[in-house]
């Protein structure tokens, strides 16, 4: 750790061989006007103040700048909630040119409360705080960049969070279903519709709340806000009851890898224990924010497959999510994967280099570009027809795949206007009937002749070969009834998976079982 000196003035109370200490967050409070997250910042002892420049480089290692206050309400909630008794730093400053002051986070400057005569930057005062004097009414002084003036200064960031809202007694806004394919795998369509909502006590209601909170405060993870009241751009979690004895939870949105959408959305089936459901829930809501499965012990236990840790709690902690680089369990993924450096880079924005000097190193999943894969076949002249067909995509298999669309019917023709997006890396499968309500006996596979780890096509750039493949009822097994193209065109930039189509088909749906 570095110790750096205080700047002593004449008007200054000297302190000898003061130190400034690293800059530490000590209490973060949710402003409910407007959703934003609000973080003390001191010394690293807990008690001692910070510089401006100390106090503005950890608000935005959390992702944010020391605050803004934008009017006379925010001011007072200020004052209500932190100023007692410490000085704070605030963003505004006149570093760049003196006597213009700006908001550190380039906001317009909307409101002032400044001390009277300030600011009047005697010997060269640049820094703005918040006077703890109530005789000032709570204004604003100029000063040096310092730690002590008179007291500790201490520093006060304002962060738009990640906002997860339990959605308790809303019906899920679509229709989950428990489907078996030709495999024998369970997966979960998502359909237009409705599920209602479980019926939960209010009780257990807040105990789960407390959990999910409690989950994430073990992880490290500062900047998500666990809330009930309804927010825009949220993840918002709604709550079920079971459709089966398996799926205890589905991230349906999809994984938003590096927490860039404004809102995701999750069904929790709820249990009869409130520790369970609140590991569900942050499970899932981890699932949303970009989080994979892993193999920490490296076992292919199923078990062990988790982004949580669902040992025994020690004495400092309970559940948490996992912090060591680990293979990412999926099917043909290429990936490892830190479930804590993720989420801590891309939900709290502490930088690369902080986190690699913390000790929290990435996989590969969390920090390679996610480039995308346009696909699409090629069936030559076929004129063929295929029923209940399911398009799938994605990491893993048939029960860790996307549901990219379900058509009742359709012609290989087509099939071949649909344009698939994908990420590099993953993978696309067809599963439908050679007749109008019949088994599903037809696949798309890689390889000929048929063998059921082939049952997947990679995305990947360029043109491939593969083949449409059918149950043969006399007795020959899978066999080939077309040969296939597949085309891959690369596109380089960051991006769900989604796919490109006009018309009706069923929402996307990440299925992810929680084990």
């Amino acid at each position: 750790m570095k110790h750096w000196f205080c700047r002593l003035t004449a008007l200054l109370v000297v302190v000898s061989a003061s130190r400034i200490h690293a800059a530490t967050v000590v209490s973060s409070l949710v402003n409910p006007d407007n959703g934003h997250l609000y973080h003390l910042i001191r010394g690293d002892d807990g008690v001692s103040g910070v510089t401006w420049t100390q106090a503005e480089a950890k608000a935005i290692e959390l992702g944010g700048h020391l605050v803004t206050v934008n009017d006379a309400a925010e001011q007072n909630w200020i004052v209500s909630n932190f100023v007692d008794p410490p000085k704070l730093w605030i963003g505004l400053n006149d570093v760049a040119t003196e006597g213009t002051f700006v908001w550190s986070s380039s906001e317009p400057v909307t409101y002032t409360r400044w001390a009277p005569g300030e600011p009047n930057n005697y010997n060269n005062e640049d820094y703005v705080f918040i006077f703890n004097q109530p005789w000032w009414n709570w204004a604003w002084n100029d000063v040096y960049d310092v730690a002590f003036w008179d007291s500790p200064i201490v520093g006060l960031a304002e962060v738009v969070p990640t906002t997860v809202v339990l959605a308790w007694d809303t019906p899920v806004p679509v229709s989950i279903t428990s489907e078996t394919d030709l495999f024998g795998n369970t997966y979960y369509p998502t359909k237009t519709g409705t599920m209602s909502a479980a019926t939960v006590t209010a009780a257990k209601q807040t105990d789960i709340l407390q959990r999910v909170e409690q989950i994430f405060t073990d992880s490290g993870i500062e900047n998500i806000v666990i809330t009930t009241t309804p927010t825009e751009n949220a993840t918002t979690v709604y709550f079920t009851d079971p459709i089966d004895s398996e799926l205890l939870g589905l991230a349906y949105t999809g994984l938003d890898r590096f927490n860039k959408r404004p809102a995701d959305e999750v069904a929790v089936f709820v249990q009869q224990d409130a520790e369970y459901d609140a590991e569900t829930v942050a499970h899932e809501v981890g699932h949303a924010l970009g989080l994979r499965h892993v193999d920490p012990d490296s076992t292919a236990d199923p078990l062990d497959i988790s982004i949580m840790d669902y040992g025994p709690p020690s004495p400092n902690h309970g559940e948490q999510f996992i912090d060591a680089v680990s293979d990412v369990f999926d099917r043909f993924s290429p990936y490892s994967h830190n479930p804590v450096y993720h989420l801590k880079r891309y939900v709290d924005g502490t930088s690369h280099e902080e986190l690699v000097s913390q000790g929290t190193d990435p996989g590969s999943w969390d920090t390679t570009l996610w480039e995308k894969i346009v696909t699409f076949f090629d069936f030559g002249d076929s004129d063929r027809t295929l029923y209940d067909v399911y398009l799938l995509g994605g990491e893993g298999d048939a029960d860790t795949m996307l549901t990219l669309g379900y058509f009742d019917e359709i012609t290989l023709s087509e099939l071949e206007m649909l344009e698939f997006e994908l990420a590099e890396g993953s993978s696309l499968q067809l599963v439908a009937s050679q007749t109008p309500g019949g088994e599903l006996d037809t696949v798309l596979a890689s390889g000929d002749p048929y063998n059921p780890d082939n049952t997947f096509v990679g995305a990947i750039a360029g043109e491939s070969q593969a083949f449409l493949q059918a149950y043969s009822t006399s007795g020959a097994g899978y066999v080939t009834i077309e040969e296939v193209t597949v085309a891959g065109v690369l596109v380089p930039e960051p991006s769900t998976i989604i796919l490109l189509l006009t018309g009706a088909l069923g929402l996307l749906a990440y299925r992810i079982r929680r084990r």
